[in-house]
């Protein structure tokens, strides 16, 4: 997964400053587009879990454009758990009993974060297809054009992961 690098564009909003990578364990590629926007994680006060922002962003992508990606809600939300338990695995304690602490504490929030988003989440979740209507939200990504045609041109429609735009790979782009 690549770096998770960001610039607030408003409260408790930000703007991708790259492109977020991930190589999922079914070996879909999956790319967020430069100047996505999102919430990270939605719930009050500070919106940052650390490592974990990274599995946030990834799944407000795809759940605002599930459609797009030929996903459910539900895998949507299986991917976010996967991100999760990668990103969990980083920054941990060097002392051993710190460490089984931490490792500990990381599955119990997992579980609860993972728990909130499938309960949740179908209130907020809008149709799918890369358009909110809300306008802090749905502003042009990458090469200025909307989220929704941006997937289009970048993902396989058949669901394989992402492409270029160019009918190539992102590893040989």
């Amino acid at each position: 997964m690549t770096p998770l690098i960001t610039e607030s564009v408003g409260r408790n909003l930000w703007a991708l400053a790259r492109r977020l990578a991930w190589l999922s364990g079914d070996g879909r590629l999956w790319v967020t587009p430069f100047l996505f926007r999102t919430d990270k994680f939605s719930k009050p006060g500070p919106n940052s879990i650390g490592q974990r922002d990274r599995a946030a962003v990834f799944h407000d992508f795809m759940v605002r454009c599930r459609v797009l990606l030929g996903l459910s809600m539900m895998q949507c939300h299986n991917y976010f758990l996967e991100a999760m338990v990668y990103c969990d695995q980083f920054d941990l304690p060097e002392s051993a009993w710190k460490r089984e602490c931490a490792i500990l504490w990381r599955r119990v929030t997992r579980n609860v974060y993972y728990a909130a988003v499938v309960s949740a989440n179908w209130i907020v979740a809008g149709e799918g297809l890369g358009i909110t209507g809300d306008n802090r939200y749905d502003q042009p990504v990458a090469d200025g054009v909307p989220l929704d045609v941006w997937v289009r041109e970048h993902y396989n429609a058949d669901g394989m992961g992402y492409m270029n735009g160019d009918g190539g790979s992102f590893f040989n782009a």
